[in-house]
């Protein structure tokens, strides 16, 4: 029989009819005369609804269906009810005729649960839930308990929408919709311990605003023996400018474009042990983990896991202002965190917050640990360990920032020299760590442990520690005004590689830490690499060369570094011109200090403390006379007055077109029988017949007396600095230092 489905204005239009002429006229008879109407009680006004049927009608018969249940809730349905109807409506005040008065309906708090378990083929969607004071859904505990089918309903429409505010629904699982499973239009609602699987739109699509998503599972079922995928297109999607909405402790697999994707919405938090993509026990891969794109701003990821996606694991795109936070980033098929187009990200921190750390692990992910692409700019990433664990190694870069993305940071503040502090990165176990290229320019990279794992005494190896190449300039690693904020470059391959690039600045790095804690090869490459900066870095216990500028690494500026005990040379310059090294330390290296190959004539140093290396302190044709063969300048030292310090001696006169300056060193001896400098003492500049004097206003160590110099010479242009010249003291016996 058809539902009676009698308007509420009417029907209270009736009510107070019938009402009025009670108590207007004359008392009939007890025995005679209609039933009195039965008033709503005042209190308590709540409805408790028990659906005892898996049927999708609305009907005049004995049971209580799950659409009679929600019309009830929303105020629409409110008569006529058979007793057997009555009886599952608890809570409702219904007249003689069977039609509800009070005690239930809109406005009011109702609770809609179910009798036992049921499976409700739907015959259209589901009326929309629209009470604006809280409608309760609850399923039972048993598995499963409420699963609607929706697989038979028109296209493009949704199993069940939520208009109303403050409703909650609880424990149903809905499968096959035509479009979303559940689609949320309202604000403050509540989804709890969901079961939304085989949507072909969205598993759940929330448009409104402050709305719950707790537990629950998207994408797959856990009662399934086998728990295999069956895929929404999207597990959850937040959009139309939802905000303040929240997903928590959600499990989100199997989705074939994302698992969690927010659209154009703001200051949404995925939180709380939310799964999204994972293989234990089967594989439940997402096509993307979460997807965050459209202009979104200020949205939060914390305490989640991202595992085993086919793409990347969360992906930023033309989004702002997201942070991302204390979560694992695994094992995903493309990138652990892609960046495209987007700005103010915060990776280990908040927005616009770099001091509150708290960073996630990426690792074992197919290609980079974090991408930063395109007109990507101020990204930061704060402490995170990326690679740099035994199975997370991530097959490309740890961070790779490219196709023009501008004005990143990767790292932060350092507790000490090898304290690697809250903002730093530990970056290991990657093919390269951190990896410019393609026109990222004025990126900053500091205060980062680049191969070496914090806290462990062995390194986990990248191939490359750092690689700026393709054209990138203006590249700062390391701080030059403030402390603690220089990177620790060390077990990795090749410390630091710069390739085609230019003006990079590299301040106060330690590259190689100890000797059994370097790079495997060279610490620092420059490679056709012009005007870039050295300042105040240690470069020391590699395994090849210090430093090795090679085929046209041309005008750049070393100055203030420590070289020290490196397996080859400290400084090979290879068809490289016009660079200045000055004020650096070169010592205890295998090779020679400074060892330059034809085509490197034209470079200068200056102010060195040069000693203890295997070969010559400067060997400037050690690949045409063999090795260690001297080739000191036209120079000679004449007298040394050990009382005033007055130190003479002759060179090429300066005339004319011809400036030669003369640079005076305490002596350490070598092999050679003619020293490297061990210590600057200072310089002239020779008159018209050759003669220089410079006073060595040291009292004590003058005393020794035993000197060497270096010769600058200049017709019309520099034409570099000389190897170091024949010293004073070459009767003294000398043991020859053992080559590694």
């Amino acid at each position: 029989m058809p539902r009676n489905k009698t308007p509420n204005a009417l029907l209270r239009m009736l009510i107070c009819l019938a009402l009025f002429w009670g108590a207007t006229s004359t008392p009939a008879p007890a025995m005679a005369g209609p039933a009195p109407l039965i008033e709503a009680p005042a209190a308590p006004l709540a409805g408790a609804f028990v659906v005892n049927s898996p049927l999708d009608t609305n009907a005049l018969d004995s049971v209580l269906t799950l659409r009679e249940a929600i019309l009830v809730a929303n105020g629409t349905l409110i008569g006529d009810f058979s007793p057997s109807e009555q009886a599952q409506l608890s809570g409702c005040v219904f007249n003689g005729s069977g039609f509800i008065i009070g005690g239930c309906g809109t406005g009011i708090t109702d609770t809609i649960s179910f009798s036992s378990s049921v499976v409700i083929t739907l015959t259209s969607a589901l009326p929309a839930i629209t009470d604006t004071r809280g409608t309760i859904i609850r399923g039972c505990d048993v598995e499963p308990c409420a699963v609607i089918e929706a697989g038979s309903i028109a296209a493009n429409t949704d199993a069940l929408t939520v208009n109303g505010a403050d409703n909650q629904i609880w424990d149903l699982q809905i499968q096959r919709s035509p479009r979303d499973g559940i689609r949320v239009n309202g604000d403050a609602n509540a989804l709890n311990f969901l079961k939304v699987y085989s949507s072909a739109d969205n598993g759940v699509r929330i448009n409104g605003d402050n709305n719950r998503i707790f537990e629950g599972y998207f994408g797959f079922s856990p009662a399934d023996s086998g728990q295999n995928c069956h895929p929404n297109r999207t597990g959850i999607l937040i959009a139309n400018g939802g905000t303040g909405n929240q997903v928590r402790a959600a499990l989100v697999g199997c989705s074939i474009q994302a698992g969690i994707q927010i659209s154009g919405s703001n200051l949404n938090t995925i939180m709380d042990d939310t799964f999204v993509g994972w293989r234990f026990p089967v594989a439940r891969p997402n096509g993307i983990g979460i997807l965050i794109n459209n202009g979104s701003f200020r949205n939060e990821i914390s305490q989640t896991l991202v595992a085993y996606n086919l793409g990347n694991g969360i992906e930023i795109r033309g989004a702002n202002g997201t942070s991302i936070l204390d979560s694992d980033f695994l094992y995903n098929g493309r990138n652990g965190i892609a960046i495209y187009n987007a700005s103010f990200t915060s990776v280990g921190g908040r927005y616009l917050d770099n001091n509150s750390v708290n960073g996630n692990e990426i690792g074992g992910n197919t290609r980079s640990g974090i991408v930063i692409s395109g007109t990507a700019n101020a990204n930061v990433v704060l402490g995170n360990q990326i690679g740099a664990r035994s199975g997370t190694n991530n097959g490309d870069a740890g961070v790779l920032i490219t196709d023009g993305a501008y004005q990143n940071t990767v790292g932060g503040l350092r507790n000490g020299p090898l304290a690697l502090g809250r903002g730093g990165n530990t970056i290991g176990g990657n093919t390269i760590g951190v990896h410019l290229r393609a026109g990222a320019n004025n990126n900053t990279v500091w205060g980062n442990d680049i191969g070496r794992s914090a806290g462990e005494t062995s390194p986990v190896l990248n191939t490359t520690g750092i690689l700026i190449e393709d054209g990138v300039y203006n590249t700062f690693l390391g701080s030059s005004s403030a402390a603690n904020y220089h990177n620790v470059i060390a077990g990795n391959g090749t410390g630091v590689v710069i390739s085609d690039a230019n003006r990079a600045f590299l301040y106060g790095n330690i590259i190689g830490i100890s000797p059994t804690l370097g790079n495997l090869a060279t610490g620092l490459v420059l490679h056709r690499a012009v005007t870039n900066t050295l300042f105040e870095n240690a470069l020391s216990w590699n395994g090849g060369d210090g430093a090795r500028l090679e085929a046209g690494a041309n005008s750049n500026d070393i100055e203030a570094n420590t070289v020290i005990g490196n397996d080859g040379n400290g400084f090979a310059l290879i068809s490289s011109t016009l660079n200045v090294i000055s004020g650096t330390v070169i010592a205890a290296n295998a090779g020679d200090g400074i060892r330059v190959n034809t085509g490197a004539e034209v470079n200068f140093w200056n102010r060195l403390s040069v000693y203890n290396n295997g070969g010559l302190g400067i060997d400037k044709q050690a690949n045409i006379d063999g090795t260690h063969i001297p080739n000191p300048p036209t120079a000679t030292i004449k007298s040394v007055n050990r009382a005033t310090g007055v130190v003479t001696g002759t060179a090429t006169g300066s005339v004319l077109f011809i400036l030669t300056s003369v640079q005076l060193y305490r002596l350490a001896l070598d092999p050679s029988g003619y020293g490297e400098g061990a210590q600057y003492v200072g310089s002239d500049v020779t008159d018209s017949d050759g003669n220089w004097s410079i006073t060595d206003t040291n009292a004590v160590l003058r005393q020794v007396g035993c000197y060497t110099v270096l010769v600058d010479v200049a017709v019309l242009v520099p034409l570099g600095t000389s190897e170091f010249g024949q010293n004073n003291c070459r009767g003294i016996v000398f043991a020859p230092r053992v080559l590694r």
